[in-house]
């Protein structure tokens, strides 16, 4: 069920004996399984590791899903022009992510297509096939990485569990659809002691006596989401929201205004704006002051402790807002170590590189010092540019996708170290409103 070339030769799963596969004296490759009886699923996940002493050969070409899904009945043939399908044809039901719009505010019409289905009928394609991708390096960013592959009401839904770029696609057979995804581009070696994982993938069969989608749905309430996977016991959160250049003073004469008016909220929750050299009041900068994680002292004089501790007496905890992965030219942090962050010529953004291990203490310590002064109840994480050529532009020679590997594992290696330190945190996935969805961020 999954594939990778090495030093130009294919490998498949038939290789492998007792989920370990040697190939060589530098690489080793496992492959972990989770199955979920109850729900008729599976997850796989690869691991690499150069266990040697001198850099591998070549690795490529990673599909972390191949296989052929066998449909009961024989999959339909090319048809006509002018063809209608039905409930006997074989279709991928997919789900569209965020649009490409910066006009949000003005209803633009393309945001209505925001997490629409999409049936595509693969008998109508060409070549029987159908391919999928995120966008700009963020998992449902153009397209959720979820997929639901059905005909006459018997099927496969199919998830991938991978914060980057991801690519997948559907090819009828006369044997069934055979089904490839995972990483967009990997062509790249491993260095002595290196160990990388790539995305995981989480298959569910069903049955047309099967509600299939609230079926799905208790697979990921009971194994991936935050209630099953973290100490969070609360399942969501319902918010009061101040954007983060409103003043201390002010928060707080509302807060006492709200529990005076018996209005009772989970959060109160403080977003953009409140750091750096925001200025008070203002909407217009707090894109321009990322990378400034300082509380605004003329805004927020007792650094929002006060805030925290009125929100507490009207029996409501803090939730902030942070972007800590994005700083612009010039910030503070980029100047002390300009090592710690990916660039790129013509832009004044900046990437903190989660594959840094220096740069991932410094997010770490920022973080958990802000959920402890502040005993946030929620840290909301935003993250608003695309990363692709971030990545790209910052490989080295032969390792294309090491880059976004070791940043998509470094923000994992993060967020667990946030919820061991913080138990019960929770951590509110935001992405320019919805670009980082998948089972790995669900948990």
């Amino acid at each position: 069920m999954f594939c990778f070339y090495y030093a130009e030769k294919p490998y498949r799963a038939d290789d492998f004996e007792n989920g370990v596969l040697t190939v060589d004296d530098q690489l080793s490759v496992s492959v972990h399984k989770t199955l979920y009886d109850e729900y008729d699923a599976y997850e796989s996940l690869l691991w690499f590791e150069n266990k040697g002493e001198k850099n591998t050969e070549i690795l490529s070409d990673i599909f972390d899903c191949d296989m052929l899904l066998p449909f009961g009945t024989e999959p339909s043939k090319r048809k006509p022009w002018g063809y209608i399908p039905d409930k006997n044809d074989v279709c991928v039901i997919s789900m569209n992510g965020m649009v490409l719009s910066d006009r949000y505010w003005e209803n633009a019409k393309e945001c209505a297509e925001e997490y629409t289905l999409n049936h595509d009928y693969l008998c109508k394609m060409p070549g029987g096939r159908k391919a999928f991708e995120s966008r700009g390096g963020r998992s449902s960013d153009a397209c959720m990485p979820f997929f639901d592959v059905t005909q006459k009401g018997v099927g496969y839904i199919i998830a991938i569990g991978w914060t980057g770029d991801w690519k997948a696609e559907f090819t009828e057979t006369d044997a069934g659809v055979c089904v490839r995804a995972g990483l967009k581009e990997t062509c790249l070696y491993l260095k002595p002691g290196e160990k990388i994982r790539t995305a995981s993938i989480l298959v569910m069969e069903y049955t047309d006596k099967e509600d299939k989608y609230n079926k799905f749905r208790g697979l990921i309430r009971d194994y991936y989401s935050h209630i099953s996977c973290t100490a969070a016991q609360k399942e969501g959160l319902m918010a009061f929201q101040f954007f983060g250049s409103t003043t201390s003073e002010v928060m707080k004469e509302r807060i006492r205004e709200l529990s005076d008016r018996g209005i009772q909220f989970d959060e109160i929750w403080i977003d953009a704006g409140w750091y750096g050299k925001c200025q008070p009041n203002s909407l217009g900068d707090w894109d321009e002051c990322v990378g400034e994680w300082e509380v605004h002292k003329e805004t927020h004089p007792e650094g929002l402790l006060d805030v925290s501790k009125e929100a507490q007496k009207a029996g409501m905890k803090l939730m902030l807002w942070l972007e800590p992965e994005r700083a612009k030219t010039g910030t503070e942090v980029i100047n002390a170590h300009p090592d710690w962050f990916l660039s790129l010529p013509g832009t004044n953004n900046n990437i903190l590189n989660y594959g840094n291990r220096d740069a991932r203490n410094y997010a770490y310590d920022l973080l958990s010092g802000y959920a402890k002064k502040l005993e946030l109840s929620c840290y909301r994480q935003d993250f608003n540019v695309p990363l692709t050529n971030f990545f790209k532009g910052n490989d080295e020679p032969k390792r294309r996708g090491m880059t976004e590997i070791k940043h998509i594992m470094g923000m994992y290696d993060l967020w667990d170290g946030l919820l061991h330190k913080h138990p019960g945190l929770l951590i509110d996935n935001c992405a320019s409103g919805g670009r980082r969805f998948d089972i790995e961020t669900l948990k």
